[in-house]
């Protein structure tokens, strides 16, 4: 619940200090709010580090994110190349050695290469 009043509030103050049309309409959908609540998980992780409450709401923006993330890409794929899909959902629910942590450093990597 908190997760999506404060990406309603995030939504608003970008579009009203950035204030191009490309951008709102990234984030006028279900995919441009996922990624916008799994950087607002990272951002707030690196920010309240040590917060517990705070610890709590990235973690619901990164799962939420992440969530709907997965969810629309393996629709795409569905769509696109049902064998792939098949083969996506064979895998194991738990991957041993994913690290989020890198896996966060990568996403951050490429949001700041699309920036510039």
């Amino acid at each position: 619940m908190a997760a999506t009043q404060i990406s309603k509030i995030t939504k608003n103050v970008l579009l009203n200090t950035i204030n191009n049309e490309n951008l709102n309409k990234i984030l006028d959908n279900e995919f441009g709010m996922a990624l916008m609540h799994t950087v607002l998980g990272m951002i707030i992780t690196n920010k309240f580090g040590n917060n517990e409450k705070y610890q709590k709401i990235a973690e619901e923006f990164r799962v939420s994110g992440m969530t709907s993330l997965g969810n629309s890409l393996f629709e795409v794929l569905n769509k696109s190349s049902p064998e792939l899909a098949e083969a996506i959902n064979q895998l194991p629910q738990e991957i041993d050695n994913f690290n989020v942590e890198e896996f966060e450093d990568i996403l951050q990597e490429e949001l700041h290469y699309a920036k510039n």
